[in-house]
């Protein structure tokens, strides 16, 4: 019986609790200057960001949250020496689609389609138009929506995922023909305005003076 009490009371060592301080507090110590060095770390690391590369970031932060948009002047009303108006702007509305937005873009034709909002003519010009377009850029549907087809295109929008409804201003003269050959015209830009012309002056306008006083102004 004694045998077997001294042989369990050998297989149990005595604890050392001056090593386990000692461990203990060495594993502390490791713990605490590792966790000093990533603070430096940190630190470093935002002064970096915040001081080193301000300027840097601040562009950046700019950019994602200042929009520039080019917005185009109006031209210049034309009047005769009594006064008389002869070349004024008008409001139209455009209806106009943004493809990468687009869900279905098929689909989305067919529904417009059906609001007789567009007609198989419009599509065909508008297939047309995206063409070598980038699928970002608005294109445009149709001109000239009526009232009634910009009220209607406001109740069932929800349905046209990027599409959208753009008020844009055209020239209109009150003595038509009469007088074209003076006031001249205004239109679209071709491929040769586009040679001739700064290009940064036309980007909120797809229109230009082509003859006579128009293309003065």
């Amino acid at each position: 019986m004694l045998k077997n009490t001294n042989h369990i009371r050998s297989s149990f060592a005595f604890k050392d609790h001056r090593n386990e301080k000692q461990i203990l507090a060495s594993r502390s110590m490791f713990a605490f200057v590792v966790v000093i060095i990533l603070m430096m770390v940190l630190l470093s690391r935002g002064w970096y960001l915040q001081v080193i590369r301000y300027d840097d970031f601040q562009t950046r932060s700019n950019n994602n949250r200042i929009s520039v948009q080019s917005v185009a002047p109006n031209r210049g009303l034309i009047y005769d020496r009594n006064g008389v108006l002869l070349a004024e702007n008008r409001s139209i509305y455009s209806l106009e689609i943004i493809p990468e937005q687009a869900t279905n873009l098929e689909q989305e034709l067919h529904i417009m389609r059906g609001l007789e909002l567009i007609s198989d003519e419009d599509i065909l010009r508008f297939k047309k138009r995206l063409k070598g377009k980038r699928r970002f850029k608005s294109v445009v549907l149709r001109t000239r929506l009526s009232e009634k087809e910009v009220a209607i295109f406001s109740v069932n929008g929800h349905q046209l995922k990027g599409v959208h409804i753009e008020a844009r201003l055209v020239r209109y003269y009150p003595f038509g023909k009469k007088i074209v050959h003076a006031i001249g015209s205004v239109r679209q830009i071709n491929d040769q305005d586009l040679k001739r012309i700064d290009q940064s002056n036309y980007k909120a306008t797809r229109y230009i003076g082509k003859v006579g006083l128009e293309k003065i102004l």
